[in-house]
C-alpha cells in the first residue's frame, strides 16, 4: 500500500534505496517497464550518500535539504505514482471537434488560393499572401517570405485570411500536442497520466513537469478549456486550484528591506 510507505524513513539516501528494494520495485516496474534502468538509478543514489552529505554541510544547506527539499520527494513521488485521470473518450471527441474546425479553416483558406495548398508550408503560404493576394511584405528570410506569428499579427487587419491561418495553426497544435500527445501518455494499466515532477531542473527552483508537461495545458481560450475538461477527479473528489499571489514580488520586497 503506497500510502503506508515512507520514502525518507531515516532521512538519508540509503533508506531511499532500501525502501525501493523492499516495497517499490514491482510497482514502478509495472508503470515504467524498465527494471534495469530503475535498478541502476537507485544504486547510483545509494553510492552518492557520503559525497552528498559532505556537500550539503559544506554549502550550509542542511536545513533547506532536510526540512524542505527531501520531505517533498515523498509528495512528488506520490503525485507521479497516482497520476491524474484523463477521460480518453472525451479527449477523442474533442479531437474530432478540432479536426472538423481545421477542415473548415482549410476550405476558407483555399477559397483564396483557388487550389489545394499545404497550409503548413511556409513557402506556399508566403506565395499566396504576398504574391497572389498582394499583401504588404513585412519581412523576408533566406528561404522566402516570413509568415511567423508576429508577421501575421501585423497583417491581421489587411485580410480575413490571416485570422484563418492563425487559427488553423492553433488548432493543429492542439491536435498534435494535446490530443494525440496526451492519448499516447495514458498508461494502459492505470488509465492515468503519470507525469514526472522535477525538483532540480529549473534555475528558479520551481517544480517542473515532463513527459508530459502538465503545467502548460491551455486554459485561456475555449478550445483549451475543452482539453482541460478531459481531466477529471475521481468520484467523490474535486479538483482544487491554488496559487501564490505574486510570490516573486513579495520575496523580492522582503529581501530588499
Amino acid at each position: 500500500d503506497f500510502e503506508k510507505l515512507s520514502l525518507i524513513d531515516g532521512k538519508d539516501l540509503k533508506s531511499v534505496y532500501e525502501n525501493y528494494c523492499n516495497h517499490w520495485r514491482d510497482n514502478f516496474v509495472q508503470l515504467h517497464k524498465n527494471e534495469e534502468e530503475l535498478n541502476r538509478l537507485f544504486i547510483e543514489i545509494y553510492e552518492l550518500q557520503d559525497e552528498m552529505d559532505e556537500k550539503v554541510e559544506f554549502e550550509d544547506m542542511h536545513k533547506l535539504y532536510y526540512d524542505i527539499e527531501l520531505p517533498c520527494v515523498t509528495l512528488f513521488a506520490k503525485m507521479q505514482y497516482y497520476g491524474i485521470y484523463l477521460d480518453k473518450e472525451e479527449l477523442l471527441k474533442a479531437g474530432e471537434i478540432f479536426e472538423e474546425r481545421k477542415q473548415e479553416l482549410q476550405k476558407n483558406i483555399e477559397k483564396y488560393s483557388e487550389e489545394e495548398i499545404n497550409i503548413n508550408s511556409v513557402q506556399q503560404i508566403g506565395v499566396l499572401l504576398f504574391e497572389k493576394l498582394g499583401l504588404p511584405i513585412i519581412r523576408k528570410t533566406k528561404t522566402g517570405y516570413s509568415t511567423d506569428v508576429d508577421t501575421l499579427k501585423k497583417l491581421e487587419d489587411k485580410h480575413e485570411i490571416i485570422s484563418y491561418i492563425l487559427e488553423y495553426r492553433e488548432i493543429s497544435k492542439l491536435i498534435s500536442t494535446y490530443v494525440d500527445g496526451l492519448i499516447y501518455e495514458i498508461n494502459e494499466k492505470t488509465n492515468r497520466i503519470h507525469s514526472n515532477f522535477n525538483q532540480t531542473v529549473t534555475a528558479t527552483g520551481r517544480i517542473s513537469s515532463t513527459e508530459p508537461n502538465m503545467q502548460n495545458i491551455p486554459a485561456r481560450k475555449e478550445e483549451g478549456k475543452i482539453i482541460r475538461k478531459c481531466f477529471k477527479a475521481e468520484k467523490g473528489n474535486v479538483f482544487v486550484s491554488a496559487d501564490y499571489s505574486q510570490i516573486e514580488l513579495r520575496v523580492l520586497a522582503d529581501m530588499s528591506r
